[in-house]
């Protein structure tokens, strides 16, 4: 797509669900529905639990690591910020778009540009720095005017861009809402259908092995039995600037919407839905969003960096925002030139505009949500940009406690196609991303008789994920 540099775009992080329960042991069947208060969190349907809602508030200052970061959490020469509260600019007053942190700026300097020297001239104070780019994340002072400052720098000629700082947090005032059940085990499930809807059980010539495929959410159970043997440990927590990626609460009401740690165990369920479909894959987990699924443009793209230097070959982004940055622009501008596959989740607010990002981006493979009858997700978004849909409504994974749990969102379809280039990449390991996705379209399942809802009519993507037709597995001589 074209952007519009006309103005500096700043980020929200949407993640494709919501769950707002703690870890137990079992789930009961008929759990009861929890109003999703975080992050954008796009999980699904169509009940406004929490209109009028404002819920896009995130620790300012609450950085990724520090620069030169030894591993350990609070040693570090340059140490991580820590959270000092919510401080966020809602800055055209839209519902339906997403604020800023206040006073915290993202610049990309010149080759060879001093960024002491920019420090010097603006009053700024570097809070961390993207490792091997010349990306900072700034602190501004307090001048009453973020954009206007943030502006000036952006014309000093030692800097490439800058940009205000992107929230990470639940949108303001959008609809969400999700069913949250579970179950003891995956066999036998009812709502364990998607492996066998996208011909995840007639793959069996491609497991995914020899491919790294990134999670970018909020940790992982490193100790869950689906995922034993699957993790490319020790990982990345960007939140510490440390390696602990276990996917707990930490206690804390950081977007302040009331609810505390209501995003546990969203990461661990998108990884259990790779190692489902790609149980050779190694799965690199990298924590850059906190349990209430709250994180912010600097710290993903610093994320996505951290991947690409890591060596992974497809880089799964279950979150989104309706606003462009440049710095998760170019994150993921420089992952497709590296030959990484980037598969982002299309949002859950069932609408065609405003469009959300990564997902929207040229370089990144857009997903939408359908369900066991391959008909739209009642709240899957959907647009032209779409690339691909997946199943999205009710799906059986892993959930902290050892245990499973089926959610929906469109943060649950991102990892079956995440997956499903996982197998590819095993058997083509010289494709592009860009013959890769173009594979993946040619042999999806079109949306006909039943499911061809006229209404939505090229907006779901190419099809829906069919990963057996894209394997060819049963085509192979000898099957």
């Amino acid at each position: 797509m074209t952007r519009d540099r006309s103005h500096l775009l700043t980020w929200m992080l949407v993640l494709a669900l919501g769950l707002g329960v703690t870890p137990v042991t079992a789930l009961p069947a008929d759990a009861a529905r929890v109003p999703d208060r975080s992050f954008a969190l796009q999980d699904d349907d169509d009940v406004d639990d929490d209109a009028g809602d404002d819920d896009d508030d995130v620790p300012a200052g609450d950085d990724d690591g520090a620069v030169g970061d030894d591993g350990a959490d609070d040693d570090d020469t340059a140490p991580a910020v820590q959270p000092v509260g919510p401080a966020v600019t809602d800055d055209d007053g839209d519902p339906a778009t997403d604020g800023y942190i206040a006073s915290q700026a993202v610049v990309r300097l010149d080759g060879g540009a001093d960024l002491a020297a920019l420090n010097a001239r603006y009053g700024t104070v570097t809070l961390a720095e993207v490792e091997g780019r010349p990306i900072a994340l700034l602190a501004l002072p307090p001048t009453g005017d973020d954009l206007g400052l943030t502006a000036v720098i952006a014309t000093d000629g030692d800097v490439a861009w800058a940009e205000v700082n992107g929230v990470g947090s639940a949108p303001e005032g959008r609809p969400q809402e999700f069913f949250l059940s579970g179950t003891a085990t995956l066999t036998g499930s009812a709502d364990h259908y998607a492996p066998e809807l996208i011909g995840a059980t007639r793959s069996s010539c491609a497991t995914g092995e020899g491919v790294t495929v990134a999670v970018i959410d909020t940790g992982v159970e490193v100790a869950h039995p689906l995922l034993d043997g699957r993790l490319g440990l020790p990982g990345r927590n960007l939140l510490t600037g440390g390696e602990d990626i276990a996917d707990l609460g930490d206690g804390l009401d950081n977007d302040a919407d009331g609810i505390t740690d209501e995003m546990t165990g969203h990461g661990t369920h998108v990884a259990g839905i790779i190692a489902q479909v790609a149980p050779g894959a190694t799965i690199l987990p990298i924590k850059a969003l906190d349990s209430d699924g709250s994180g912010e443009a600097f710290r993903v793209a610093r994320a996505i960096f951290f991947a690409i230097d890591a060596g992974a070959d497809v880089i799964n982004l279950s979150l989104g925002s309706t606003r462009d940055t440049r710095v998760i622009a170019d994150a993921v501008a420089e992952a497709r030139a590296a030959g990484i596959v980037v598969v982002a989740a299309a949002g859950n607010a069932d609408r065609a505009t405003p469009v959300e990002f990564p997902a929207a981006d040229d370089n990144v493979i857009g997903i939408a949500a359908t369900d066991a009858e391959d008909r739209k997700s009642t709240f899957s978004n959907y647009h032209a940009g779409v690339d691909l849909s997946a199943p999205g409504t009710d799906i059986a994974s892993a959930y902290p406690g050892q245990t499973y749990a089926v959610w929906s969102g469109t943060s649950m379809s991102t990892p079956f196609v995440a997956a499903g280039a996982a197998l590819l990449l095993e058997q083509n390991p010289s494709w592009s991303p860009e013959r890769l996705v173009d594979h993946l379209g040619e042999t999806a399942q079109p949306f006909t008789g039943v499911t061809a809802d006229t209404a939505y009519a090229g907006l779901l993507g190419a099809g829906r994920l069919d990963v057996a037709a894209a394997t060819a597995c049963e085509d192979a001589p000898g099957t």
